[in-house]
């Protein structure tokens, strides 16, 4: 798979979830493959450099390519050509589309996201009052 789309509403205002999307001490809640993750410069802009690990403790590293608050944040990783895209709509006051766009320029994505860490994602700002 070169490229990936995926989307889900969830029913928090759209400045909720992407500052939420954007805070590295909050994935690791709903990216179960995250052990940890940071970013420095903060608070993020373009060049600031997003670092996770995951569980073996190997690093990965992706620097913010575009962000536009509270609708658009891009990554792509260092020394690779993988690029993930966040893009948030509002269909209502209280309500955010999200959409997740993941792409690769050459070759196949090596570990293509699934709904689920965006149905948790969702479960988890569903139940914040």
């Amino acid at each position: 798979m070169k490229q990936r789309v995926l989307s889900i509403e969830i029913n928090r205002p759209c400045e909720t979830v992407f500052n939420f999307l954007i805070d590295p001490d909050h994935s690791p809640d709903w990216i179960d493959s995250f052990k940890s993750e940071t970013a420095a410069p903060w608070p993020p802009r373009v060049g600031t450099i997003y670092r996770n690990s995951n569980h073996q403790d190997e690093w990965t590293e992706y620097r913010v390519e575009a962000f536009k608050p509270p609708r658009h944040f891009g990554l792509v990783q260092m020394g690779g050509d993988y690029h993930a895209e966040y893009v948030l709509s509002s269909p209502t006051a209280e309500s955010t589309l999200l959409k997740y766009h993941e792409w690769v320029e050459e070759g196949e994505i090596d570990k293509p996201f699934t709904i689920e860490p965006f149905e948790k994602l969702k479960a988890i700002l569903e139940a914040r009052a």
